[in-house]
């Protein structure tokens, strides 16, 4: 009988840039949203 060892692994890393802008209007409140997060993940594939 053969073992689950792990046969693959992975690894993957991103960054979001995401800027978003309300123009003024008369009785508006002006808003602006920077989001910029940095996203990592990892995993390992075993075949069974």
């Amino acid at each position: 009988m053969r073992s689950a060892a792990p046969e693959y692994g992975e690894f993957d890393a991103k960054k979001v840039f995401l800027d978003t802008r309300v123009k003024p209007s008369p009785g508006l409140i002006r808003g602006r949203v920077d989001i910029d997060p940095r996203m990592v993940g990892a995993g390992v594939t075993c075949k069974f």
